[in-house]
């Protein structure tokens, strides 16, 4: 006979306890948003500590997924980070279940916007819960606020501007867990 393997079910409300809030500085939300997430691992520093390393010219209006990840492996010392594209909310919501926030890049229409220009922009948002009851994640926005909720079709569909883009940061001890939960897609040529 062939076992069929089933995934642990996962409860349907789970909100990590969200990090110090930090309003971004302009075009900023790549260095904000990772010391948000960052401080749910203990991190202390703010937006500026990132900026001055990845960003440190203010014309630069866009920082990269893999900038982000290179200031954490080489700044703090004790986290791991990953990130893939082709993520999905159910694998955010294991993430979550598993105490692990998620990062992800998705598109906004800013206020505000100058004659000539739609208001289109790249962001980046850090994801700390969900509820299925309700049909929403819980998240943090260096833009918009603290605990924001937002419908799972509305953050796919925002989401899926940018390839569903996410980022984990990790403890040494979560890897078999990030790993089980990245699945296939942990060898990153997949």
């Amino acid at each position: 006979p062939t076992i069929t393997l089933t995934p642990t079910a996962i409860p349907n409300v789970v909100t990590l306890t969200p990090p110090e809030y930090e309003n971004q500085t302009p075009n900023n939300c790549g260095p904000a948003t990772l010391a948000l997430h960052l401080r749910m691992f203990g991190w202390s520093g703010n937006q500026a500590d990132i900026d001055k390393i990845i960003r440190p010219n203010e014309q630069d209006k866009n920082v990269n997924i893999d900038e982000l990840q290179y200031f954490v492996r080489t700044h703090t010392g004790w986290l791991n980070a990953e990130y893939r594209v082709n993520g999905n909310t159910e694998m955010l919501k294991r993430f979550i279940a598993a105490g692990i926030p998620v990062m992800i890049e998705e598109s906004i229409s800013l206020a505000g916007s100058y004659a000539g220009d739609d208001g289109w922009s790249g962001h980046y948002l850090l994801v700390t819960g969900y509820n299925d009851d309700l049909q929403y994640f819980h998240a943090q926005d260096s833009y918009l606020g603290p605990d924001r909720h937002i419908p799972y079709l509305d953050l796919d569909r925002s989401w899926e501007t940018f390839n569903r883009v996410y980022m984990v940061l990790y403890t040494p001890e979560q890897t078999d867990t990030v790993k089980s939960i990245i699945g296939e897609n942990w060898d990153v040529a997949t």
